[in-house]
């Protein structure tokens, strides 16, 4: 059975034949925790734990030290486990002899038999003292190691920050550009252009606060459709819009295009479509569907009650964003129904594989 003992334990290690009544009954009036080892293997074994040892000189003479010289050999940084030896006066011994024998242990106070008790309690509080002190130092180290891990681990995710926030200030620009070029290619009119880039411009900004919420991870996707629907909720939004569909978060990266697809939605359908007249209904929903190598996200935007749509004979830049870029930046499947009842657009996306979603929906 595994012996447990405190920092401030006192090992005692004698011979079976040793009569220690007298100092243990000191110890114990002194309040003195000690634990009486059975031979050198315990001590060496129980020692990186106690607060000392008191060691009869007679109990190491003709017998293996080797666990025990391991043992201090082997100390961390901190530690100089301490020993109270207990020697007889013995005036034929060579002092040098007993001196060279017990060099190996280090950190040696050496008490005489017969010896005087306040002596003996004095000798064996200050070893203690001094032990504890090296627990203290040993926990002083181990909170400077755990700072300067904490500080390292800080420095780090520090760099990634900043090398992403690099790498997403770039990308943000060069939407913007993408966004700007294509707006004026698309627009009649200076007026018109600024209103449209103006738009899809503040349409990125809902998305990117979404993404703030949870540190540019991840998006729920109620809350990016609704960050796109929401705002334009106006005098010229006429119709109703529905989100349903279970929780589901996606990537930064998926994120992004698809909120602006839902922003080219939204406009079409609050200029030609559903939502441009009372009794519309904009329907937008979504679900999981399990592929055979990977989750895939199907979402459905849905018009009812609008004008008819015809089949466009032109493509703007709504369904170029959404045929084109969705494809290249979400590997995404856009498929565009214009049905006499209203626009049908079918999105099916591949999720990675850590995305997060909870397959129930709201009642």
């Amino acid at each position: 059975m595994a012996v447990t003992i405190a920092e401030d334990t006192l090992l005692v290690l004698a011979p079976p034949q040793m009569d220690l009544a007298r100092s243990e009954q000191l110890l114990q009036q002194n309040g003195v925790k000690h634990y009486r080892c059975e031979d050198v293997a315990e001590l060496a074994a129980l020692a990186p734990m106690a607060g000392g040892a008191m060691v009869s000189e007679d109990s190491l003479v003709g017998v293996d030290t080797g666990a025990l010289v391991r043992m201090l050999e082997g100390q961390p940084p901190w530690s100089d486990f301490p020993f109270l030896m207990m020697v007889e006066r013995n005036d034929d011994a060579d002092d040098d002899e007993r001196l060279e024998r017990f060099a190996k242990l280090g950190n040696v106070t050496f008490v005489e038999q017969p010896y005087l008790p306040f002596c003996f309690i004095g000798n064996v509080k200050t070893m203690l003292n001094s032990r504890q002190r090296q627990y203290r130092a040993r926990r002083q180290f181990e909170n400077m190691a755990r700072v300067d891990r904490d500080l390292a681990s800080g420095l780090e995710r520090q760099r990634l920050l900043v090398r992403e926030l690099h790498h997403r200030v770039k990308n943000t620009l060069a939407t913007v550009q993408a966004l700007m070029s294509s707006t004026a290619r698309s627009s009649l009119t200076v007026e018109e252009f600024r209103q449209a880039l103006l738009g899809r411009i503040s349409a990125m900004a809902h998305v990117h606060e979404v993404l703030t919420e949870d540190k540019w991870q991840e998006a729920p996707l109620r809350a990016l459709f609704a960050s796109q629907l929401e705002p334009e909720a106006g005098p010229d939004f006429k119709g109703e819009a529905r989100i349903d569909g279970p929780d589901i978060k996606i990537p930064s990266h998926l994120a992004v295009p698809l909120g602006m697809a839902v922003h080219e939605l939204t406009i079409n359908a609050l200029k030609y479509g559903a939502l441009s007249q009372a009794g519309g209904t904009v329907a937008v929903s979504w679900e999981v569907e399990a592929a055979p190598d990977r989750m895939m996200l199907r979402i459905e935007w849905r018009e009812e009650g609008g004008p008819p749509t015809p089949v466009p004979r032109r493509r703007g830049f709504g369904s170029q964003f959404l045929e084109r870029v969705l494809r290249q930046q979400a590997a995404a499947d856009v498929e565009l129904n214009y049905h006499p009842a209203g626009l049908q657009v079918i999105i099916h996306m591949p999720l990675p594989e850590r995305t997060s979603f909870h397959l129930f929906t709201d009642a």
